[in-house]
Parts: structure tokens; C-alpha cells; sequence
């Protein structure tokens, strides 16, 4: 779920949750350029309406956010089939940062960063086996720029 509305951040009281593909897709693409030279794309945004509000119930001593519903015609149902978690890149960076240490010492003996994939692909863990080369990349990205400490 993402922020709707983003909430006061001096004083949080209320904030509204959207579905992740509660967006409309807008298309980039030129107009006027022949079918045959425009681009593949595809997107994950169904425009659901799925909608939740958070708001924050103070008593003397205690606070505790409460879920509500969001008035709306449909705001309490998805148009969509729920995805499964390795379908977001932040749940499989969660995955794959445990093992980060190990996958970093692989690496730095020389193995070759498709062979650290095809490793985690048949991991025990069905988190880690969700791994795609673009979350590898982002990793051993992530780990050179660290080592290099802002030098280029």
C-alpha cells in the first residue's frame, strides 16, 4: 500500500493508503510514430480503487492507530487478483539481504554473478528463490559504491 495523502508530519493524525496499482497507466509514448518502432511496455496499474485510512486515536496515556474503511464507491475492493510477494522488489531485497555477506564473498572470489543467481534460485527459501538479476545487480551495485566511499 502506498500514501494517498502523506500526513502532517508535525502532528500525524490520519494518513490514506491506496493499493499499489491504484494508478491510472500514462502512456510515455510519442504519438505519431509507426506501431513497429514503438516500444514493448506493460504495467502493473489497474487503477483499483482499494483504499484504507490509518487514524491515530489518542487517550490519556496511550495512542494507538485504528484501520478504517475510506468512503467510496468501491475503495473496499480491489479490481485485481492479489499478487504474490516476490512480485515487489522491496520484499525480495528483504529476502536477499540476508544473505548479503555470503553472496558478496562469493563474488569477490571471482564467481561470476549469473552462477551467484542460479545458486539462489535453487535455495531452500522460496523468498530467496524469487531473486531476479536486476535485484543481484542492485546488491553488488550497491556494494561497490559502498567500497569505493564516493570515489569514482
Amino acid at each position: 500500500l502506498w500514501y494517498t495523502k502523506k500526513p502532517n508530519s508535525t502532528n500525524p493524525r490520519r494518513a490514506v493508503y491506496r493499493c499499489c496499482k491504484g494508478r491510472k497507466y500514462a502512456s510515455q509514448s510519442a504519438a505519431g510514430v509507426h506501431v513497429t518502432k514503438k516500444r514493448k511496455t506493460s504495467t502493473q496499474m489497474t487503477d483499483c480503487p482499494y483504499k484504507i485510512a490509518a487514524r491515530l486515536v489518542t487517550r490519556p496515556g496511550s495512542a494507538v492507530w485504528v484501520v478504517e474503511g475510506v468512503n467510496g464507491d468501491k475503495a473496499s475492493e480491489h479490481n485485481h487478483p492479489f499478487s504474490a510477494p516476490a512480485a515487489f522488489s522491496r520484499y525480495r531485497k528483504e529476502a536477499i539481504m540476508k544473505l548479503k555477506d555470503s553472496i558478496i564473498s562469493r563474488w569477490n572470489t571471482g564467481t561470476q554473478p549469473m552462477r551467484i543467481l542460479s545458486e539462489l534460485q535453487t535455495h531452500s527459501d522460496p523468498d530467496v528463490q524469487a531473486t531476479t538479476r536486476h535485484d543481484l545487480r542492485n546488491l553488488l551495485n550497491r556494494h561497490r559504491c559502498e567500497q569505493l566511499a564516493g570515489r569514482t
